[in-house]
């Protein structure tokens, strides 16, 4: 199991909040990564150590994918198959069980996604002039100012 989050807009101590919105999903790895692209910060927790545990972060260039779980028939790194996904295909046939998010800091536009089915979460709120996302609730709690 793992879990995504991220905050998109200039907020003070970015990549602290994001630390903190990782940190409240500890049970969900024993590791973490953090990238900030273009004024967008993503991060990532998982199990460093689990066998068959995919990659779920992918950088490219400007463009960053966080990736919690993954799409069917997913070969590989899902956070990749869902960047290549979202560039070539229709959202009607992407299945799995996933949640994820693709910052494009050339366009500067965030994508969202999840399964179908919500068997994995995705939540996000509009707080002070920027755009926070988690796949668990609990992660926007430690928001500063958030109500």
């Amino acid at each position: 199991m793992s879990a995504i989050c991220g905050v998109i807009g200039l907020i003070p101590d970015s990549e602290l909040v994001i630390r903190l919105m990782l940190k409240q999903i500890d049970y969900r790895g024993d590791s973490s990564e953090v990238v900030e692209v273009s004024g967008a910060w993503l991060g990532y927790r998982f199990w460093k150590e689990r066998k068959g545990e995919a990659a779920g972060l992918y950088t490219e260039g400007p463009q960053v994918v966080v990736c919690a779980g993954s799409p069917k028939e997913t070969i590989g790194d899902p956070a990749k198959e869902i960047k290549n996904y979202l560039t070539t295909n229709t959202l009607e046939s992407l299945d799995g069980e996933f949640a994820a998010a693709w910052w494009n800091g050339t366009s500067r536009t965030l994508t969202l996604v999840r399964d179908p089915f919500g068997i994995r979460s995705l939540y996000y709120i509009y707080h002070k002039g920027a755009l926070y996302f988690a796949s668990e609730l609990k992660q926007l709690l430690v928001i500063p100012g958030l109500t």
